[in-house]
């Protein structure tokens, strides 16, 4: 398992620092309003609560699941959406990247700040694993 989590975790690692490289570079031309943060981190609480709904629905999970569901759908699938608008010409499509990447960012740092609960989610909740 660690020849398939140890590349995602890398594919991960690049695309949270690529997020924050575009975030501090547009910061730093004060091309970024407030809500956009505010925005950023509402989708990362969103969706770490419907994965945790989805856990807590759940009799059973994957053994090493929770290293795989969180960073992809929390970072991963943010970040490679958001990059597609990043040479948007459209300024809704331009702000949507920026929401986008924030997320990716806060999503990467929650789940640092918050690991034993976001890849322990398993235990916490009592859930038997499967392999």
């Amino acid at each position: 398992m660690g020849l398939i989590i140890i590349p995602f975790f890398i594919i991960i690692f690049i695309s949270l620092m690529k997020s924050v490289f575009i975030i501090l570079k547009l910061a730093k031309n004060k091309e970024i309003e407030n809500e956009s943060y505010f925005f950023g981190i509402l989708i990362t609480l969103i969706s770490y609560y419907l994965i945790y709904l989805n856990y807590k629905s759940s009799d059973t999970a994957i053994a090493l699941g929770t290293y795989f569901t969180f960073p992809f759908f929390m970072v991963l699938i943010p970040y490679l959406i958001g990059i597609n608008f990043k040479n948007s010409k459209d300024q809704k499509k331009r702000k949507l990247m920026q929401v986008l990447m924030i997320s990716a960012i806060s999503s990467g740092l929650f789940i640092i700040i918050f690991y034993k609960y976001t890849f322990g989610i398993t235990e916490v909740l009592g859930l038997k694993k499967s392999f």
